[in-house]
């Protein structure tokens, strides 16, 4: 049961992807289920790794390890796909068309509740291509969650990531 958030709070999804400890805003998730059998996508970029029929709809899965510059992901009992809600509105919330998107982790970790006043930008020092992908931080008893932001990992980029996560 979710309690109720106060107006200077917010709620993430944290994950696994390799040893980085990531989150996602929990109103950009549609669902989070196990890792289906993938179609591959001929032509595709390579961090596409494939397509699934979730209850009719087709659902494009991006390999986050891949996406940054980390191998593709092996898949194990804990692998997990996050699907995202459509395009986001200009808030950075909401379901702005058909396009779905699932992203594959390594595992999935708690959902949190965070004071705004907690979440800081993240560091410069993270790498131009890297820091891209990430919005803020968060400081967690188990880490520090670079909580990502999920238009900018749908858009295309000239070049790999250099693999430092955050």
């Amino acid at each position: 049961m979710m309690s109720s958030l106060t107006s200077t709070q917010r709620q993430f999804i944290t994950f696994w992807v390799d040893e980085y400890l990531l989150g996602l805003d929990i109103l950009d998730i549609r669902e989070i289920n196990s890792h289906m059998s993938t179609t591959f996508v001929p032509l595709a970029p390579p961090a596409v790794r494939g397509l699934i029929n979730l209850r009719g709809q087709i659902v494009t899965i991006m390999d986050l390890r891949f996406l940054f510059g980390l191998g593709h992901t092996t898949l194990t009992e804990e692998t997990q796909n996050i699907v995202l809600k459509s395009l986001a509105d200009e808030n950075g919330h909401g379901d702005g068309g058909n396009d779905r998107v699932g992203l594959l982790v390594d595992r999935i970790g708690d959902i949190i509740t965070v004071e705004e006043n907690d979440l800081e930008p993240p560091p410069a020092n993270i790498g131009e291509l890297d820091g891209y992908y990430f919005s803020q931080v968060v400081k967690l008893p188990q880490g520090v969650a670079s909580i990502l932001n999920p238009s900018h990992l749908l858009e295309p980029q000239q070049e790999q990531p250099t693999g430092k996560a955050a």
